[in-house]
């Protein structure tokens, strides 16, 4: 008899057991009133999709459950008025709230994420109690509401995908702590008192903010693809840290008076400032060293760029204020360059009604005989050192002239170095001759090679190629994934031996570059990351490159003046002990 009566406490639990866990997992559970919300209280845990219906009880409190992995939906509900659960913490796919014309109670103290979070057609409820701590928000929507501010969501999470905050006309902030933005971040159609603040955003992919009255952007670095910023009254839109923009760069139809973007380096798109009234200069940018194309359009009085040396698509200026157009120079353009201006003012020129001068400054006519001055010092000097050198080596024994002869003459001293020691030189005339001479004067103990070693009987006529040894820089150093060291960067002359220097010192900085990404969650393929490799290293290598190049130059030269001016210039320099230590230590890459 006990036996029979556990069996069937057995088959009970068994058949309760699987009760529950029908009633915790469906594809599709529809509440509708008390007793569909009795049968989830059971559930800590439901997987699937839970549905209000449009036809609902007016109030909805949802106990006991904590996770939904899937979605929670309420839309298209005219009834619903209060919709509460002092347990929901985690719903996995999107919340949803849709078209609640009535709803008034909005309460989930302790909600702390779900995949997307989505407002559609909703009024600002008077009775809302979010979790404030720890919130995190794959995608966040928020459309056609009457908020005046969006109540409790403190995201703080590492990264969003999407923000998305549109037609809310009587929205006055926007204060939301994520770090990263991986898609695009809208916000648009909202009152024109709104304050967006974005404190802790460091890298976002697309930013589009259009209405309102101040953008607040204190951390941004990085927006891998464009940045527009449109109809915003306050005169300052602030962007202190941001260094690449992928794309578009646009600020129209605003009050600003100063740009605050003093470390933007580089724009792969246009930068696009139009009708911004009261910006009068690019002050703001004064950092800015590439763009893909320039569009300004305003009252601009001065569009210089200190930093500027590329211009990558058109450039286009009209301005209704009086400007002098080579602010920008039209050698930086690689496309068309087109100026307008309501008065143009000459470089040369203090006021717009004075005429231009084509005569030499007082400044300029004083530094003239200040150069001309010191080129005859340099000169006399010259040919004194040269004068007591032909003194002295008048007064040497033959040994010690031609052992400076040698000095003077590098090529000279190893061919000469090269006929002392090989005393049986001959002449070869075909590579089979070169290589049996060597052969008979090296011996075999000394290559470690066999005697059978196989022989180049003969070379394909027109296989042999020469490249000839000159100078070639690479424009940039990086792109998308791409970063040019050594040699795939610059070639140089080996006259001064410094190749390999400046590839060490490349290797060097780019793996500075990219540990600061990895220390920082950065892409370091981006050109964020990149680029400050390509703006440490170019200017530098330009330097020694460009000295090299005029040192080989300089040294092709086989007499006259140049030779004498030469050796003048080695023996000033071996005199000059501070100087001479300076550049050995350049040279080297000592810092």
């Amino acid at each position: 008899m006990l036996a029979q009566v556990l069996a069937f406490s057995a088959v009970v639990l068994a058949l309760h057991s699987v009760f529950c866990t029908a009633q915790c997992n469906n594809a599709t559970t529809t509440l509708r009133d008390a007793a569909d919300i009795t049968q989830l209280a059971s559930c800590k845990t439901f997987t699937g999709t839970i549905v209000v219906a449009t036809d609902s009880a007016a109030v909805m409190d949802i106990p006991g459950l904590e996770t939904v992995q899937g979605d929670f939906i309420a839309a298209n509900n005219s009834l619903l008025t209060t919709l509460s659960s002092s347990t929901f913490s985690v719903i996995t796919g999107t919340v949803l709230f849709q078209n609640l014309p009535f709803l008034t109670n909005l309460t989930l103290p302790n909600w702390i994420s779900s995949g997307t979070l989505h407002f559609d057609t909703v009024p600002d409820p008077t009775v809302h109690d979010f979790q404030q701590n720890g919130q995190q928000v794959n995608n966040l929507i928020v459309r056609n509401t009457t908020f005046a501010f969006l109540a409790g969501l403190a995201l703080q999470g590492a990264q969003m995908d999407t923000l998305e905050i549109v037609d809310i006309p009587f929205l006055q902030i926007v204060n939301l702590e994520m770090g990263n933005m991986s898609q695009s971040a809208t916000i648009a159609g909202s009152s024109a008192d709104l304050v967006v603040m974005l404190p802790n955003l460091t890298y976002a992919y697309d930013i589009s903010v259009s209405n309102g009255s101040q953008v607040v952007l204190p951390r941004l670095q990085a927006v891998n693809g464009g940045m527009s910023i449109g109809s915003i009254k306050n005169p300052n839109i602030s962007a202190p840290s941001l260094t690449f923009v992928g794309g578009d760069l646009s600020i129209s139809d605003c009050g600003l008076s100063e740009l605050d973007s003093n470390e933007l380096v580089n724009v792969q798109g246009s930068v696009n400032l139009v009708n911004n009234a009261q910006l009068a200069d690019l002050s703001g940018l004064s950092s800015l060293s590439v763009v893909g194309g320039l569009d300004l359009v305003g009252s601009f009085t001065n569009t210089t760029l200190p930093s500027l040396r590329r211009v990558q698509g058109n450039a286009l200026i009209n301005s209704t204020q009086a400007l002098n157009c080579s602010d920008i120079s039209s050698t930086l353009v690689q496309g068309t360059y087109t100026c307008h201006a309501a008065v143009f003012v000459s470089a040369s020129t203090s006021n717009a009604a004075s005429p231009p001068s084509h005569g030499l400054t007082g400044g300029a006519i004083g530094g003239i005989v200040v150069g001309i001055i010191v080129a005859l010092a340099l000169l006399a000097t010259g040919l004194l050192v040269i004068y007591r050198r032909q003194q002295r080596a008048g007064r040497r024994p033959p040994a010690q002239q031609e052992h400076s002869r040698r000095v003077e003459d590098p090529v000279h001293e190893v061919e000469t170095e090269q006929r002392r020691r090989d005393p049986a030189e001959k002449d070869v005339s075909t590579p089979t001759d070169e290589l049996a001479w060597r052969e008979s004067a090296t011996p075999a103990s000394s290559t470690g090679l066999p005697r059978n070693f196989p022989r180049i009987a003969s070379v394909q006529e027109g296989s042999i190629a020469s490249f000839p040894l000159r100078m070639r820089h690479a424009d940039t150093y990086t792109g998308h994934r791409i970063a040019l060291i050594g040699d795939a960067a610059h070639t140089i002359h080996p006259l001064a031996g410094q190749g390999l220097n400046l590839g060490l010192a490349d290797a060097e900085s780019l793996v500075q570059r990219l540990a600061y990404g990895v220390d920082h969650g950065m892409d370091v393929g981006s050109c964020w990351t990149l680029d400050g490799y390509n703006s440490d290293r170019w200017a530098k290598n330009n330097a020694v490159i460009g000295v090299v190049d005029k040192l080989s130059k300089i040294y092709g030269v086989s007499g006259g003046p140049v030779v004498w001016g030469r050796s003048a210039g080695v023996e000033v320099l071996e005199r000059l002990g501070t100087l001479k230590g300076w550049m050995m230590g350049a040279a080297a890459g000592v810092k």
